[in-house]
């Protein structure tokens, strides 16, 4: 009986594991991006464009969509 005792334990706990790691994960990526976000906003300020040119951006992203096709 004590051989089979962990087994149920570990596949409860490995659904868990995933999920904490996926959390861990998707914490991680969206943190990056807004420090991504902040930190393209201060260089906007700094250079003098206090609002970031949304129209640029999106002109940029296009053109980038483009070159891949």
């Amino acid at each position: 009986k004590l051989t089979h005792q962990p087994t149920p334990l570990v596949f409860i706990d490995l659904p868990l594991v995933l999920l904490t790691i996926l959390v861990t994960i998707f914490y991680n990526l969206s943190a990056a991006a807004i420090g991504a976000t902040l930190l393209f906003y201060l260089v906007q300020k700094i250079t003098g464009n206090a609002l970031p040119d949304l129209r640029g951006i999106a002109t940029e992203d296009e053109a980038l969509a483009n070159e891949q096709l």
